[in-house]
């Protein structure tokens, strides 16, 4: 498992999908690798556009979001 830490890119959307409604975020890291997040529809607060993200990666890529600050555009990763 890898921790990374990555800005959310854009606004969150919301998409339907086989079991119900999700929130869907795409983050991109240091590097420059996208990252998308998918939430519970009511998770918005810690998905706003800007914010950095800690985020876990698996061994199969899959991303679970850990943590989220707010920080200004202007702040490094």
């Amino acid at each position: 498992m890898q921790l990374i830490q990555a800005r959310l890119h854009g606004a969150p959307r919301t998409v339907n999908t086989k079991h119900g409604e999700r929130v869907v975020a795409d983050a991109f890291d240091g590097q420059g690798n996208k990252h998308t997040i998918w939430r519970p529809v009511g998770d918005l607060k810690h998905l706003t556009n800007g914010s950095v993200v800690k985020l876990t990666v698996d061994s199969k890529g899959k991303v679970n979001l850990r943590c989220s600050r707010s920080l200004s555009h202007a702040d490094p990763i």
